[in-house]
């Protein structure tokens, strides 16, 4: 069949149905062949997921649709990076496969983690768009679904802002791992998602109704499920132009919580408790997120091979309750610390410190 992809070009793809993929995966299995680690969708801008098969790690070859080449490139190396940097599979540390839908809905700003796929819109170019442009955000997609298969951390109120939280961080660590590595954590990225603001038109006013359950003057709900919106959305008015609505070209600043996109909080005395956002969640997270940031920088060191290494354990300890809350999972990453390197102890506690989040003994 002949599909036309998102950037015009056409090109010839044969879809493969559910039974030949499972087919595939049980013949392999078979030959103790692991199988593989991520497969690649294309909705054509219908909102059914996943949509058409377009390649696994295995199948795939060049083809004309850029989208469909640098989403591949993404996942490969984001499967490289949780490989070499944790020894983890992804995304249940078995190997199993994780689904990647792109090109969902019509101009839908929007990424997702849903039923075991990571959705992507196209986006809108008068807001964020191209979201396969974004590895850091895929990979914070993707840590999403680590945790719904291991902790299953709810995703509402503080447990939910913790689910960001961790999301926020292995983006992070990702970021960092593929510019350099070894660097010093006060060298480093602290910023995730400003790829989603490339070329983007935020100079046009385009006012947009809130949806059902929002205060009137919030409108263009992203980064959130569609049947439940939420994120990062901004308060705008309709006189101004719309890029006054954002206070930086970034959606996540670990080191500067309050430029986040919604801003965030720096402190647990400044949390947010709304009705929408799922209680704030993506709001509330920047406590965690600058608690990590100022253990990391106490560390000294590449984040993720330091401090980082306590809190992948922590995000995979069998103990991590899906009700955990900020101070029960500060907690798991002294408990952590204390038996990955015992120097980390004093800058965790001083991060959480930081942020007033008690720790308990």
């Amino acid at each position: 069949m002949t599909l036309v992809t998102h950037a015009g070009h056409a090109l010839q793809a044969t879809p493969v149905s559910g039974s030949l993929l499972t087919a595939k995966r049980k013949s392999k299995e078979r030959f103790g062949i692991a199988f593989g680690e991520f497969e690649i969708y294309d909705a054509a801008n219908d909102k059914k997921i996943p949509g058409t098969f377009r390649a696994d790690e295995e199948s795939f070859r060049p083809t004309n649709d850029i989208q469909i080449d640098v989403l591949y490139h993404w996942l490969r190396k984001i499967h490289t990076f949780f490989l070499n940097a944790f020894s983890f599979k992804f995304f249940d540390g078995k190997g199993n496969s994780i689904q990647v839908s792109i090109h969902y809905g019509v101009k839908c700003m929007n990424a997702y983690w849903k039923n075991g796929t990571v959705v992507l819109g196209d986006g809108d170019s008068f807001g964020l768009y191209d979201f396969w442009t974004a590895d850091d955000i895929i990979a914070h997609e993707i840590t999403h679904g680590i945790i719904a298969h291991t902790s299953g951390l709810k995703n509402r109120d503080e447990t939910g802002a913790l689910n960001e939280h961790l999301a926020d961080v292995f983006a992070i660590f990702y970021k960092q791992y593929q510019q350099s590595r070894d660097s010093d954590a006060a060298t480093s990225t602290w910023i995730v998602g400003e790829k989603l603001f490339v070329g983007s038109q935020l100079d046009r006013p385009k006012p947009t109704p809130a949806p059902a359950g929002f205060p009137k003057n919030i409108s263009y709900i992203i980064h959130g499920n569609e049947n439940s919106p939420s994120g990062c959305y901004v308060v705008t008015d309709p006189n101004r132009p719309f890029s006054q609505h954002w206070h930086k070209p970034h959606l996540r600043n670990f080191e500067e919580p309050g430029t986040s996109n919604p801003p965030q909080p720096y402190h647990w005395s400044d949390r947010k408790t709304v009705a929408y956002d799922r209680g704030g969640v993506h709001q509330n997270s920047g406590i965690p997120n600058f608690a990590f940031y100022r253990a990391a920088i106490e560390a000294r060191g590449p984040a993720w091979s330091g401090v980082g290494q306590v809190w992948f354990r922590a995000m995979l300890d069998p103990n991590l309750d899906a009700d955990c809350t900020f101070n029960m999972f500060a907690a798991l990453t002294l408990q952590h610390a204390a038996e990955f390197d015992t120097k980390l102890i004093e800058p965790i506690c001083k991060g959480w410190s930081k942020v007033g989040v008690a720790l308990k003994s």
